[in-house]
């Protein structure tokens, strides 16, 4: 199970009920604030749970940041 982020200003991080499931790191220069990427977060999931805690935290330099685009879930 994946988190499939259409863009991020710049840099994100993905927690999932406190476990650290990734980051998408912005390189300056580069079109990485407006590239899609994904997450997987299969493995902090608790299953035992009927909700789970979601923390994206945005780092974004030039102030004008965040999630801009559209966040889906993924299932394969």
């Amino acid at each position: 199970i994946k988190l499939h982020f259409n863009a991020v200003d710049e840099s994100a991080t993905v927690y999932l009920n406190g476990k650290l499931c990734g980051k998408h790191i912005y390189r300056p220069g580069t079109d990485d604030w407006k590239t899609p990427f994904e997450i997987e977060i299969t493995d902090a999931i608790d299953w035992k749970k009927s909700h789970q805690h979601l923390v994206v935290k945005v780092d974004d330099s030039n102030g004008q940041g965040g999630i801009w685009k559209p966040v889906f879930l993924v299932m394969e």
